[in-house]
């Protein structure tokens, strides 16, 4: 797995576990990454879900982590 900058900043967040969403967004489960019983795969920036590649932008990684998204 190659981690972005922007993915490596939130899941900088996530792993300090400040202010992140673990009941709606992302969370780790032996060691891989899940939103709802869904595995997930990031490459660079990117999150690809159930075969479904999506740009990691900002406001995507935002959604996905944050409790309290920037709006």
């Amino acid at each position: 797995m190659f981690i972005g900058p922007v993915a490596e900043q939130y899941l900088r967040q996530f792993a300090s576990q400040q202010e992140v969403d673990k009941t709606f967004g992302i969370y780790d489960k032996d060691g891989k990454f899940y939103i709802g019983d869904s595995p997930i795969e990031i490459d660079s920036d990117n999150i690809t879900v159930k075969g479904t590649e999506y740009t990691g932008t900002p406001g995507l990684w935002d959604l996905l982590i944050m409790k309290q998204p920037d709006r």
